[in-house]
């Protein structure tokens, strides 16, 4: 892991990364090693910066030496906004086929897909485990691989309100019944390796054929996938503005860079500062909003479970209620009052957070100078790394940290952290 962070205001843009990057062996030790370059100029002459968080590689190579190539490409080009320049450089991969040629990109789409096929079948196994406990639902493999397979079919084609899951940017049904064509024959011997010893029925091995293509095309990015975050920030030749672009990106499909964007922002009027972090942002948003990010939730399950006590104890404490007012009270104290008086409290909560905690830090941030706008993003990786440092966690943020600052007429070294040998 990593921290990053980029502070914006009408002056000018900072940002910061650590150089630590966290190294798993096979046994599943972890360790932390130093040197790990996340920040680059990315178009010498120009300022524009990108930095990269999560996944060091893509499709087996590192991002570092795909940068600075990339530098050299973009080298004297002019670019009238940051999100051209963001889009170029996606441009840039999807057309380096050297790096990435089709063999590789067959490997690729297999081990995509080998993911969500062990998903199906763990699931398979623990629906079955559950319904054999409890005497009801499915009772073969098969059985439950059908309701796994429909879940998760489910998940990618329909979002959280239970509307059509949208595509991802540059890919649609005709791209995903090319995918399934140019694949067919990967996508059975992956069919055979994880269900062969299931009797599936025709409903079932659709969906699994279904699930290949949509796995790619949906914009539906699951934990476990092995995504890096990219992030430009600088000024194009028309911005007289800083403007921030962020994607996850995952790897390459037929030439397609499976992609979404996460973040957009441009210094406007409406929005004159930006305090954007990357990766782990959790001391950050603390500081910024005056709570931990996981406490709301712990809140509110505790609310939910004192206000369900406290219905249970008063209908047991009032006997001589009659059985229609026992039902009355038990309504007025349901789920959706809980809820209701949940969103109230947090109504009130993000005012009190907003004007005593972050209106005041950004209201600092937007008139702070180019140097001290550097400073203060500097710092803001720095307490990062701090928190886990008392905290005893695994020192994922840390080492040394590079600093950059953008103005609409350059990018600037602040700092450049030194490789400890």
């Amino acid at each position: 892991m990593t921290a990053l962070v980029v502070l914006m205001n009408k002056k000018g843009a900072a940002v910061a990364a650590d150089r630590a990057v966290t190294i798993t062996d096979e046994r599943g030790s972890a360790r932390v090693r130093d040197g790990f370059r996340k920040l680059f100029e990315l178009v010498p002459g120009r300022p524009i910066s990108m930095m990269i968080y999560n996944n060091a590689e893509i499709m087996g190579h590192s991002w570092d030496p795909i940068i600075v190539r990339y530098a050299r490409h973009a080298r004297d080009r002019v670019f009238s906004t940051v999100a051209e320049v963001a889009e170029d450089f996606i441009r840039y991969l999807e057309q380096s086929h050297e790096l990435f040629p089709e063999p590789a990109q067959r490997e690729h789409f297999t081990e995509h897909l080998k993911l969500f096929y062990a998903a199906v079948r763990l699931e398979s196994e623990e629906i079955l485990r559950e319904a054999r406990a409890s005497g009801h639902g499915p009772q073969t493999m098969a059985e439950a691989a059908g309701i796994a397979a429909g879940r998760l079919h489910d998940q990618l084609t329909l979002d959280q309100h239970d509307q059509p899951m949208p595509y991802l940017s540059g890919f649609d049904e005709t791209f995903g019944r090319s995918l399934a064509d140019t694949y067919r024959d990967e996508i059975s011997t992956l069919l055979a390796a994880f269900f062969a010893d299931l009797d599936l029925d025709k409903k079932t091995l659709a969906k699994l054929r279904q699930i290949a293509a949509l796995s790619v095309i949906a914009n539906f990015f699951p934990h476990g996938l092995p995504m890096t975050g990219i992030v430009f920030v600088g000024f194009g030749a028309d911005q007289y503005t800083p403007q921030l672009v962020s994607y996850d990106v995952q790897g390459l499909f037929l030439n397609k860079l499976r992609r979404r964007m996460t973040v957009n922002r441009t210094i406007s009027a409406e929005e004159p500062v930006v305090i954007q972090p990357f990766a782990q942002d959790r001391m950050l948003r603390t500081m910024l909003f005056g709570i931990d990010p996981a406490l709301p939730d712990y809140l509110m399950g505790e609310l939910s479970a004192l206000i369900e006590g406290t219905r249970d104890n008063l209908l047991h404490s009032l006997p001589s209620l009659s059985a229609d007012a026992k039902r009355d009270l038990a309504d007025f104290l349901s789920e959706d009052y809980i809820s209701d008086m949940w969103d109230v409290f947090l109504d009130r909560l993000r005012d009190y957070v907003y004007r005593q905690y972050t209106h005041p830090i950004f209201m600092s941030v937007a008139s702070l100078p180019e140097p001290h706008l550097a400073d203060a993003a500097e710092n803001m990786v720095r307490i990062t790394a701090f928190q886990q440092d008392v905290s005893g966690a695994l020192p994922t943020v840390g080492g040394g940290i590079d600093v950059a600052l953008l103005t609409s007429e350059r990018f600037s070294w602040v700092k450049r952290a030194e490789i400890k040998s």
